[in-house]
């Protein structure tokens, strides 16, 4: 129907959510063509459909539930469509459906309401699944399925389907599971670390003490040289005052100075260095420290090291826990999800046949109905044809009639024409003895007329007219009808008398054709005889004029 090529239903699934695709039939057959495509969701497609045709969608939505990507088929019949087409509608359908595969959900649409997009989005709601969320109020009820209309339709013979095959071929919805948003922290293996710290080479800290032996302070201080303490000599010279009087007397009378102080303050002597055996002593106390230090550092370092790992077990141990909690969540969820599919398939099972059974009914029905159309239609075709027939015939007879009748008028025609002529000669042959007998003198009675009105002849023996012209050789066969020819011969037959004014000058009986001038032409010449010629003068007489 549609030829070797998706025409488009490619680009939808490969496409965004909202994309779309509609098809129609070519006018006067039943191939199928893109009639347009969007990307505009339903509120767009649902433009697209017209009311006296039969046309079929391909939509690409997003499940409101599980947020997945749906491919919805659509299929429309129109109240409009003519009722031959609308029994063709589900055997296309199906073809339609098979041969645009990868669809999760089909819609049989007959009404504005079935394209709706809110009742769309609700039939793809139903057929995800569980319709469970987080705000869901668990004590209302579920809403109740719309019942689903009777289809309408012209039958046309099919071949009943078979329930069980079709649904053991049906698509499958494909139920993806519920991905869980936790991560695993990746704890690292405590063993691993171990390990690979005891691959790893550690140097000891090599302490700096080095033991040294006690010293006998006694000993040392006996052995020791007996130094001489001096005391510390004092720097301070006393200063002797001087008389006072004399160095008023004696000094300058300029400006006096103040008198600075000679002080030196005295500078205790350093202290000598230690000696050797009291630097070991400090030395000894200070090694004793350091090695404390290390040692509780290192206990510090352990007691760490138990801490964590005891931590870490205690947080494997709730990360495993809640691992199987989930699982568990997981398992208890895809049972349900499962039983709720099986239910519903079951239910979608139960609800195919009873709209296959109502559907055969009302295709019994509806092909006995059609029968008797045809059965009636046929009858009237046959009356119709019998009455066009009949006449016909009359027609062809009247027609034949009229044939006949025009062919004996023009034979009669013929034949009259034929006496006129005869009868013509016959009395030019007199004409012609009797002008022999009165020793050449043939007496004329032919009349000459000129056209005054034009006429155009109407009958087969009648001869037009042309004003002006001048008629000759006239008959008058009778008192409105008047018989002649035209002057050069080219037309003959009857004309009205009242159409043509006798030219006067008529020629006598016993009258010759005479001439004015030298130079007159004479016209319409016949030969009578040896000796006399028949002819028309300039003015239109008929005469006989000697040959010679």
């Amino acid at each position: 129907m549609i030829g070797g090529k998706n025409y488009g239903s490619r680009d939808v699934r490969d496409g965004e959510i909202n994309k779309w695709v509609i098809y129609g039939y070519d006018k006067g057959g039943n191939d199928l063509k893109v009639l347009g495509s969007g990307d505009g969701g339903l509120d767009e497609l649902q433009e697209e459909f017209n009311d006296g045709k039969i046309q079929y969608a391909y939509v690409k939505l997003k499940d409101p539930n599980s947020e997945l990507p749906k491919i919805v088929l659509i299929g429309w019949c129109g109240e409009g469509v003519p009722e031959a087409k609308k029994g063709l509608f589900n055997s296309h359908l199906n073809e339609v459906s098979n041969f645009l595969k990868g669809y999760h959900l089909q819609i049989n649409a007959r009404s504005e309401s079935d394209i709706d997009p809110s009742y769309i989005m609700k039939r793809i709601e139903e057929s995800g699944g569980s319709k469970y969320s987080i705000n869901v109020d668990k004590s209302k009820p579920p809403p109740k399925p719309e019942p689903i209309l009777p289809v309408r339709s012209v039958y046309k013979p099919v071949q009943i389907p078979n329930i069980t095959e079709m649904q053991r071929n049906a698509p499958r919805d494909r139920i993806e599971p519920v991905r869980s948003v936790y991560e695993p922290i990746k704890v690292p293996n405590m063993n691993e670390l171990r390990r690979s710290a005891a691959q790893e080479k550690v140097e000891p800290v090599k302490s700096s003490y080095q033991p040294v032996q006690v010293p006998d302070i006694s000993e040392l201080q006996r052995n020791a040289p007996q130094e001489k303490i001096e005391p510390v000599r004092s720097t301070y010279q006393p200063v002797q005052v001087p008389d006072i009087s004399e160095l008023q007397r004696s000094a300058p009378q300029e400006k006096i100075e103040p008198v600075r102080s000679t002080y030196q303050p005295v500078q205790p002597p350093k202290p000598k260095p230690l000696s050797s055996a009291r630097l070991a002593f400090l030395n000894a106390g200070k090694e004793t420290d350091a090695e404390n230090k290390y040692r509780k550092e290192r206990e510090e370092r352990e007691r760490a090291e138990r801490e964590e790992r005891q931590r870490e077990e205690r947080e494997k141990t709730k990360r495993e826990e809640q691992e199987r909690l989930r699982q568990g969540r997981e398992e208890r969820e895809s049972k349900r999800l499962e039983r709720e599919r099986a239910e519903r398939e079951e239910q979608e099972r139960e609800q195919l046949e009873r709209e296959e059974q109502e559907r055969a009914e009302q295709e019994r029905d509806q092909l006995e109905q059609e029968r008797a159309e045809q059965e009636r239609e046929r009858t009237e075709q046959l009356r119709r044809d019998r009455e066009e027939q009949k006449r016909l015939d009359e027609e062809k007879k009247r027609a034949e009639k009229e044939r006949l009748r025009r062919q004996k008028e023009e034979e009669e025609e013929l034949l009259r024409q034929e006496r006129l002529k005869l009868e013509d000669e016959e009395l030019l042959r007199q004409q012609e003895l009797e002008s022999a007998e009165n020793g050449g003198i043939i007496e004329t009675k032919t009349l000459s007329a000129r056209v005054i009105y034009p006429y155009d002849a109407s009958e087969d023996n009648e001869m037009s007219l042309i004003e002006g012209e001048i008629i000759v050789n006239i008959s008058k066969i009778d008192d409105g009808w008047w018989h002649g020819e035209s002057k050069d011969g080219s037309r003959y037959g009857l004309f009205p008398a009242n159409y043509v004014e006798p030219i006067e000058g008529e020629a006598e009986p016993d009258a010759e054709l005479t001439t004015e001038t030298e130079d007159d032409i004479i016209t319409d010449i016949e030969h009578v005889s040896e000796d006399w010629w028949q002819g028309t003068s300039p003015d239109g007489v008929v005469g006989l004029f000697p040959g010679k």
